[in-house]
């Protein structure tokens, strides 16, 4: 067997030089460390140097785990799991629990603020948290630390960003889309979108959910966030479609949206295989807005299986868009960035409409907010005069006239 990557064991009780023999196992395999062991027979003995080998080999398996980097005895699914410390971000997380056999995986792996230890685990599961030593029996995730704590930061958030992948080890680009639908306006948006065939009604499957209107007497931050958290419960992570399909797509009724745009986008992120991720779609503010939404398959699975925790914990009085990230990231799944895929005059202060400037990139996924008929088939008639020329498809009764003009 190799034995190149791998490092000696600590604490080694042998007198012989250490250095010399860890060369020998680092720079060879079996045979030459056979080889090796017959060289050196003059100065400390073949059984000796056997018996060292063996040591040696016997505490790089315990340390290091098997050679497909999963530890014995784990579930291979503890790939797409963060493990942080400070700034080093690995896909696996391994929990010393004082005595528990049982390895942690999902939010259970860092710990959240308020009385939560993070002592052993050293990660945080909320943006911005650090955790920060206290004294010697506790340390805490906090984004400083309180006055009167020690104050050592020996971990921080554990948010991670997946790499590109290898050629050939790219995940697929089949696509889920689903938006939901809560008031009469939408949903009549919506019937005019199916009529052209046009936004989720051009991705591989689509799901329209209906999901209740906030109460007018409710702020609409915190009524949205339950709304959303129902749907995601209640039908999106019972439904078959998800395990189907390489990515979930959430869009909002207003958001003029290209899907074939998305598999290309996609395509060129080429994301690692098996991997729970979410793909941040603009550099404003944290990176992530709710009109368009996207999650890999894993990610919707690690989802399934503890997402359910995240409302004993993160603020209910935020968003829906923060709430999924933050829940996201707190179950261990990754990101990958594109700031090219949304256009949300959001961003910029904006109002919903057609304004200058706005819908005029052929490369762009989502355009946000368009809220009626008419200002949405005119964003999409003019992006997609941009990438198709001349002859593109026209949606607004005022495209016909400004095609025929030009």
């Amino acid at each position: 067997m190799a034995m190149q990557g791998y490092s000696r064991a600590p604490n080694s009780r042998s007198t012989i030089d250490e250095e010399s023999v860890s060369r020998i196992l680092l720079e060879a395999n079996d045979v030459e460390a056979q080889r090796a062991v017959s060289s050196c027979r003059w100065m400390l003995g073949c059984h000796g140097v056997a018996l060292l080998i063996v040591t040696v080999l016997a505490s790089v398996d315990i340390f290091c785990g098997s050679s497909d980097g999963v530890s014995k005895g784990r579930p291979s699914s503890s790939k797409n799991f963060t493990a942080v410390n400070l700034n080093v971000n690995v896909q696996k997380t391994v929990v010393d629990d004082g005595g528990d056999d049982t390895d942690k995986f999902g939010m259970d792996a860092c710990a959240w603020g308020g009385e939560e230890d993070c002592t052993r685990n050293k990660c945080c599961n909320v943006e911005g948290h650090q955790c920060y030593v206290q004294d010697d029996s506790f340390a805490g995730c906090r984004e400083e630390a309180p006055s009167g704590w020690d104050g050592t930061m020996i971990g921080g958030f554990r948010g991670w960003e997946a790499q590109k992948a290898e050629p050939g080890q790219c995940m697929g680009s089949s696509l889920w889309c689903i938006t939901v639908v809560t008031t009469p306006e939408e949903n009549e948006l919506l019937e005019a979108l199916k009529k052209h065939k046009v936004g989720i009604y051009e991705c591989d499957t689509y799901t329209v959910f209906d999901g209740a209107a906030a109460p007018k007497d409710s702020a609409d931050s915190i009524a949205n966030v339950h709304i959303f958290t129902d749907i995601w419960q209640d039908k999106i992570v019972p439904s078959q479609e998800w395990q189907t399909h390489d990515w979930t797509v959430k869009v909002d009724v207003d958001l003029v949206f290209f899907p074939g745009r998305l598999k290309q986008h996609i395509d060129k992120l080429c994301a690692p295989k098996g991997t729970g991720l979410y793909l941040k779609n603009t550099d404003f503010q944290n990176g992530f807005l709710g009109s368009l939404e996207i999650f890999s398959q894993e990610a919707i699975r690690m989802y399934a299986d503890s997402g359910a925790k995240c409302l004993n914990h993160v603020d209910h009085a935020t968003t829906e868009d923060r709430y999924i990230k933050a829940c996201m990231d707190a179950i261990g799944a990754g990101s990958m960035v594109d700031a090219t895929l949304l256009d949300d005059q959001y961003t910029r202060g904006g109002l919903s409409g057609l304004s200058s400037g706005v819908c005029q990139s052929g490369d762009t996924v989502g355009f946000h907010p368009f809220k009626t008929e008419w200002v949405w088939e005119s964003c999409h008639d003019a992006a997609s005069r941009v990438s198709d020329g001349p002859n593109f498809k026209c949606l607004s009764l005022s495209c016909d006239s400004l095609v025929n003009t030009n």
